[in-house]
Parts: structure tokens; sequence; C-alpha cells
């Protein structure tokens, strides 16, 4: 299993507005390419004053291929659509990880 996790800062003020994206189109739009799945989102508790509230954005994968597929693919794009609305108000980096246990 792979699991596939965004992390997010968001800049204080714009949380419940990114919140909204993420449930109303984002996770629905990385779901739909059917190369992704189970969605988990957390907060990371302990967040600085002033420094916006940093959040994790997990997404299964059966097989590697799939997520290479899905990076390929439509990665870019979906990105795309949170730069384009938050600049640098959301700052973002992806990584994946293997379940081992």
């Amino acid at each position: 299993m792979i699991i596939y996790n965004t992390t997010f800062n968001v800049a204080s003020g714009l949380e419940d507005k990114f919140l909204d994206f993420l449930k109303e189109e984002y996770i629905l739009d990385c779901l739909n390419t059917q190369l992704v799945k189970n969605p988990k989102f957390m907060k990371l508790l302990g967040d600085l004053p002033d420094e916006g509230s940093t959040y994790s954005l997990q997404f299964d994968c059966d097989h590697i291929q799939d997520y290479l597929t899905f990076e390929a693919e439509h990665a870019a794009r979906l990105q795309g659509e949170i730069v384009q609305r938050y600049g640098e108000n959301c700052l973002f980096f992806s990584s994946v990880l293997q379940r081992i246990w």
C-alpha cells in the first residue's frame, strides 16, 4: 500500500475557505481520477500564532503505478488550482510513503 501525503500550511484567516475548497472540490477531483482513494485529513496540533494552520491530506494508492500515474497525469493540474486560488497564502509539499505494517 502506498500513501500519497500532501502537507499544507494555510495563512491565518483563510482556513475556512481553504477547508471548504478541499472538501467541496479538491478531494473529489482527486478521487475522480480513480487512482487514489480513502482520503484522510488531519490538522497538525501546536501551530504557532500568526503562522497559519498546517494540515495533512493523505490518500491510499493500491500500487506504486497508481501513484506514478496520478503524479504524471493529474498532480500538476490539481496543485495548480491551489496555487491559482491561494498563491503564497497556501504553501504545500507532497511525499510518498509505503505502508510496512
